[in-house]
């Protein structure tokens, strides 16, 4: 448990991490929408 707080100090969000991270999702949720909204236009 004492093991957990550590790394979980250590690994502290840092702004450029949570831009970074959140551009991937965003990224990653963009191209499922342009997917679905393909699979759209064809019916």
């Amino acid at each position: 448990m004492k093991k957990f707080t550590v790394n979980h100090k250590k690994m502290q969000p840092q702004p450029k991490v949570l831009i970074y991270k959140f551009r991937t999702f965003f990224l990653e949720y963009t191209d499922q929408f342009l997917y679905i909204f393909k699979i759209l236009k064809k019916i």
